[in-house]
């Protein structure tokens, strides 16, 4: 199978592209803005993947799952926004109505889901590389199931 110089050219531009881990511990380490803003809304943002990856798991709506919960339609869609913190009586009702673990640590870092970190991590490493397709744009977190 011969190559055209476009395609070779192509193949070397993918083969140069960073993954989302990547680009993520580079912006931990160096960009002091992207690290307050993932930190300030990490939990907020776990409990959204966590929320939508139980929804989209089970073949849910959102208002059908705000039914479940209790809630309204627009609750839900809020918390799997990631832009709210959710309130403890909020995830209690989470976790009673979709049988989930939201247990929260408390510290003077912050707050965060017990467990969320290795499925950030997990994530992290499972994302494709960025195309032209995808452009790199720094999100207010990486996009990670919990």
């Amino acid at each position: 199978m011969h190559h055209t110089q476009e395609e070779m050219i192509k193949m070397a531009k993918l083969a140069d592209l960073r993954t989302a881990a990547e680009i993520h511990d580079q912006d931990m380490k160096h960009d002091l803005d992207y690290r307050r803003e993932y930190e300030r809304t990490m939990l907020a943002n776990d409990v959204a993947i966590k929320v939508l990856r139980y929804r989209t798991e089970h073949g849910l709506s959102q208002a059908q799952l705000a039914r479940m919960v209790g809630m309204r339609q627009p609750h839900i869609a809020r918390l799997e926004s990631g832009e709210h913190e959710p309130s403890l009586s909020t995830l209690a009702r989470l976790s009673s109505a979709l049988g989930l673990d939201f247990s929260v640590d408390i510290k003077p870092t912050g707050l965060k889901l017990r467990y969320a970190v290795h499925e950030r991590k997990r994530a992290l490493r499972s994302a494709p590389p960025l195309t032209a397709g995808r452009l790199a744009v720094k999100p207010t977190i990486p996009p990670l199931p919990c």
